[in-house]
């Protein structure tokens, strides 16, 4: 007959208690990490996210915004004509 003998993780931290303190190691992956994290954003990233943040608020108010617009070019069209 055949035994297995599992052995269970048990849930240890290296702070015992006390603040946490990266080690040089963890510190110099996380900047590596980072780096990366920039450039694959690109240098266009922030505009991108306002793009789609614009989007997202025109698409969920579609007929509002229609409406909105519609008010604008209506103005327009009055200012334009005085």
């Amino acid at each position: 007959m055949q035994t297995s003998h599992r052995q269970t993780l048990q849930w240890s931290t290296s702070a015992f208690g006390e603040m946490p303190s990266p080690t040089p190691a963890e510190l110099a992956e996380l900047s590596t990490h980072v780096k990366e994290c920039r450039r694959a954003r690109g240098r266009f990233f922030s505009l991108r996210s306002e793009v789609k943040a614009m989007n997202e608020i025109i698409a969920n108010r579609f007929w509002t915004t229609m409406a909105a617009v519609a008010v604008l070019l209506l103005l327009a069209s009055l200012a334009w004509a005085a």
